[in-house]
C-alpha cells in the first residue's frame, strides 16, 4: 500500500486478477516487541500500537498506516489489498482514513531524538484511570451532511477511548411511564447504512462503542428496549449498553419492593444471555438507593453522575463512598459542561484517579465540550494520559463478557 499525497492514493495490488499472495501469519513480527504487545490487545489498541511504533523510531506514515490497517483487517494477514476483491473499495477507503489519523498522531509526537516535547501528557500517565469516555448521540454524529462529518472528525480529534451514543430522548421513557407506550429511538439510531458508517468511522479512530437508552419500569417498554438495543449491540460490536435510570425509572416505582418485583419478574429474565455488558447511570443522591439497588443488582456496572461544580474534586469521593458497596465495576461520571472550569475538571480527574479502584471516567458531554477549547483540551489530554496508564494491559473488563467482539 502506498499513499502518494494527501489527495492521491495508489494501492500496491497483491497478486493478480487470478489470485492473491499468501498471507504472512506472523506479520506482527515485522514490528518491535512493544508494538507486538499492543497488536495482541486487539482493535481497540491500534492507536497504542501506532504510538509505540513511533516511539520505536518508525515515522513513515505509510508504514504506520499499514500497521493500523492490518490490525483492523486481520483476515488479510499482513498482505497488501488484493485486486478485484469484493471489499477492495472499502479497504482502500479505510486505509486512507487511517493514514490521516496516524499523520495526526505523528504531528503530536515529540521530535525524533528530541527532548519530549515539553508537556507531552503521555509521559505523565494517571495512576489508575485507563479509559476516558465521551457522551454524544446518534443525531449528532450520523449522516452525510458536512456538519455530521465535521462532528465525527472533532470527536476523533478529541481521542477518547470510548464513545457513549444516546439513542433516544427522555420524553419517550416518560410517555411510556405515563401511558404504557412502546419503546422508541431516534430515527438516526436505526440500523441503517448511515449509522453503521458513522460507527465504523469512530472505530477507525480507535474508539470503543457503547449505547445509552432511558429506562422505565414498564414491561412493554422494556421488551422493546431489549429487542432493539441488544440487536444494535450485537450488530455493531458494542462494549456495553447503559441504562439511564433517572426520573423515568424512579417515578415509575414507589420503593424497593416494587422495584425488586419488576426487576426479578420482568427485567432480569429479559436480559439473561445479554450480548454485551449492561450498566446503570444514576445521580449520586443516596435517597433513591432503594429504587435503584434492584436494577443495579441485575446489571454489570454503575455510572454515578458526579457532575460537581461548586466544590470540584469532592463529589467523586462521595459517589464512591455511597455506591461502591454494591460490588459492581464503577465508571465515574464527570462533567464537561460550562459550569465546570478547566481547573475544576482537573480537580475532578485528580480526585477520581486517587480513589484506587475506578479505572474509567465518562464525560457529559461532547456537545458541551465542542463549545470550549479549554474543556475540550482537558479531556483530550486526559485521554492521552489514560492510554499511557498500564498500556501493556488489555482494557479493564466491565463484566464477564469478552471484548472486543469485532
Amino acid at each position: 500500500m502506498r499513499h502518494v499525497d494527501e489527495t492521491g492514493w495508489e494501492a500496491l495490488i497483491a497478486g493478480s486478477a487470478g489470485g492473491e499472495t499468501t498471507a504472512d501469519l506472523n506479520w506482527a513480527a515485522r514490528f518491535p516487541a512493544s508494538v507486538q504487545q499492543a497488536i495482541a490487545m486487539g482493535l481497540g489498541a491500534w492507536p497504542l500500537a501506532v504510538q509505540r511504533a513511533i516511539d520505536a523510531g518508525i515515522r513513515d506514515a505509510d508504514r504506520l498506516a499499514d500497521l493500523a490497517f492490518w490490525i483492523h483487517v486481520p483476515d488479510l494477514g499482513g498482505r497488501s489489498i488484493p485486486m478485484n476483491h469484493g471489499r477492495t473499495k472499502q479497504w482502500v477507503a479505510l486505509w486512507k482514513s487511517l493514514r490521516k489519523s496516524v499523520t495526526s498522531i505523528l504531528r503530536a509526537a515529540p521530535p525524533a531524538g528530541g527532548p519530549g516535547g515539553g508537556k507531552a501528557t503521555a509521559s505523565t500517565p494517571f495512576v489508575n484511570i485507563r479509559r476516558v469516555w465521551v457522551h454524544t448521540n446518534t443525531r449528532t454524529i450520523v449522516g452525510s451532511s458536512s456538519r455530521a462529518k465535521r462532528r465525527r472528525r472533532q470527536l476523533c480529534d478529541l481521542a477518547p477511548t470510548d464513545v457513549m451514543i444516546g439513542t433516544n430522548d427522555v420524553s419517550v421513557a416518560h410517555a411510556a411511564r405515563r401511558n404504557n407506550t412502546a419503546f422508541g429511538t431516534y430515527s438516526s439510531a436505526r440500523l441503517t447504512p448511515a449509522l453503521r458508517d458513522a460507527i465504523d468511522e469512530l472505530k477507525s479512530c480507535g474508539v470503543a462503542i457503547h449505547f445509552m437508552t432511558w429506562i422505565t419500569a414498564r414491561e412493554r417498554y422494556c421488551r422493546g428496549l431489549v429487542d432493539t438495543m441488544f440487536e444494535l449491540c450485537t450488530q455493531t460490536g458494542a462494549r456495553s449498553l447503559m441504562l439511564d435510570a433517572e426520573e423515568p425509572w424512579t417515578y415509575s416505582v414507589k420503593g424497593r419492593s416494587q422495584a425488586k418485583s419488576f426487576v426479578e419478574t420482568v427485567f432480569r429474565p429479559l436480559i439473561a444471555g445479554r450480548p454485551c455488558c449492561v450498566g446503570v447511570s444514576h445521580i449520586v443522591a443516596s435517597s433513591i438507593a432503594n429504587k435503584l439497588d434492584p436494577l443495579i443488582a441485575a446489571c454489570d456496572y454503575i455510572l454515578p453522575q458526579a457532575y460537581s461544580s461548586a466544590r470540584p474534586g469532592r463529589l467523586q469521593g462521595l459517589a464512591h463512598t455511597r455506591w461502591s458497596s454494591r460490588g459492581k465495576t464503577m465508571v465515574m461520571g464527570l462533567s464537561g459542561m460550562s459550569r465546570v472550569s478547566k481547573s475544576g475538571m482537573l480537580a475532578d480527574l485528580k480526585a477520581t484517579d486517587g480513589l484506587g479502584d475506578v479505572q474509567e471516567v465518562y464525560y457529559w458531554s461532547f456537545g458541551h465540550l465542542r463549545g470550549s477549547s479549554s474543556r475540550f483540551n482537558v479531556v483530550k489530554a486526559a485521554a492521552q494520559r489514560a492510554r499511557a496508564t498500564r498500556a501493556h494491559l488489555p482494557p479493564p473488563p466491565l463484566c464477564h463478557i469478552p471484548w472486543p467482539l469485532f
